[in-house]
């Protein structure tokens, strides 16, 4: 078999299995709080990243293989900020813009929405239509009078029975009358079904001409 036509055949295969690995494989953000410790994790496929903060440890974030860690990346952190030197004059600020600058610039902002508006549009309802969201909250809580705590939880059974009719929210609530106490946790996730149907409007719509202008005119 010639040399070429193998390359080809290699790169067909290769462009399907990544087709196909965007079309089935889901993109997965979960989380899970409490009052101690988050977690958030975002996985496709075979790779992920989990960051974990956790008070009085150092913020954490890993990269999974097959939903193991395997390498600790690098987190920015935040210098203090530089006192100003005793006897040195408050640095002066710039004037605000005039009124006519702000209503330039307020019609020229809708004018850039109304031109991108069909692109963001079909983002919008793709986001929609692949994204499925689950969200879990617990509650444990006591004020420390019986009539107010057992007021407070039929105030939020009230909010779970008009929240029942949303698959994507459950409310769970524990009342304590024996003492002052509250604790929580959270958990849920975004699952991205077919991220290429997300992907291809995402792409379109980045490059128009007008929203590459606008990224350039940000990173200068």
């Amino acid at each position: 078999m010639p040399l070429l036509l193998t390359l080809a055949i290699i790169v067909v295969v290769l462009v399907v299995l990544i087709l196909l690995y965007l079309t089935f494989v889901p993109i997965v953000a979960s989380f899970r709080a409490a009052a101690c410790l988050t977690v958030a994790e975002l996985a496709w496929g075979l790779i992920g990243l989990r960051f974990r903060l956790e008070p009085g440890i150092d913020q954490r974030l890993d990269l999974l293989l097959l939903g193991r860690p395997v390498r600790r990346l690098p987190l920015p952190k935040r210098g203090p900020q530089a006192a100003e030197a005793p006897g040195e004059a408050p640095a002066v600020e710039a004037p605000g813009p005039s009124v006519n600058e702000t209503i330039g610039r307020v019609l020229e902002l809708v004018g850039f929405v109304l031109r991108i508006r069909p692109d963001v549009q079909r983002l919008l309802v793709a986001v929609v239509h692949e994204t499925r969201l689950r969200l879990r909250l617990g509650l444990v809580f006591g004020t420390g009078d019986a009539p107010t705590t057992g007021e407070t939880f039929g105030a939020l059974m009230a909010v779970r029975g008009i929240l029942s009719a949303q698959p994507w929210f459950s409310l769970n609530a524990t009342p304590v009358f024996d003492g002052p106490v509250f604790d929580w946790d959270a958990n849920g996730d975004v699952r991205v079904r077919s991220p290429i149907r997300v992907i291809v409007p995402a792409l379109r719509l980045f490059l128009r001409p007008e929203v590459r202008a606008l990224v350039r005119r940000a990173r200068s």
